[in-house]
């Protein structure tokens, strides 16, 4: 008998902000090949953040039939996300096999996808006026953009120096 097998192939991507963005997912037969099988599949929200109806195409949860001919392998099934500019969590659907035709059987009926949050708050950009500059200036590598505003009395050098895990792959202006 034939066998029937679903798998991600790409379903795990930002959401975009229009238009809809397509999720894969490979359905792969195996054992005889010989004849039609035909295998549904439907797709709902799973998971602590899951995907509602609204976030695919034509606000529904998709869902169709599949029909391999004689001898072929895979089909490909393509899931269309919304793209929208709600901030929101990433959030989870699945996509899952049933009613396989004649004695096919499903030995993995179940594939997960991941819509990747694309949008983001507005940043306040943080002013950090010191005191006093010697000795340093902690500033949190927490993405917000920040400036340190000083006055420099005398020839003054500047030295940026990441601490622990942090980095310097920020753009650094130095004004004068």
């Amino acid at each position: 008998p034939a066998t029937l097998s679903i798998a991600a192939t790409d379903a795990s991507k930002n959401e975009g902000n229009s238009g809809l963005t397509p999720f894969t997912f490979t359905v792969t037969r195996g054992g005889d090949t010989s004849g039609i099988t035909l295998v549904d599949y439907a797709v709902t929200g799973t998971g602590n953040n899951p995907a509602t109806a609204g976030d695919f195409e034509n606000a529904q949860f998709p869902s169709a039939q599949i029909e391999f001919v004689e001898g072929e392998l895979t089909k490909t099934i393509t899931i269309n996300i919304a793209g929208d500019t709600t901030i929101e969590n990433n959030e989870n659907f699945r996509v899952t096999l049933s009613n396989a035709s004649g004695n096919a059987s499903i030995v993995n009926s179940i594939a997960d996808g991941t819509i990747i949050d694309d949008d983001r708050l507005p940043t306040i950009p943080r002013v950090i006026i010191p005191r006093q500059v010697e000795g340093g200036q902690v500033v949190p590598g927490d993405g917000t953009t920040t400036a340190i505003l000083f006055q420099a009395l005398s020839n003054t050098v500047v030295t940026v120096t990441p601490v622990d895990t942090a980095d310097v792959n920020e753009t650094i202006l130095i004004f004068d």
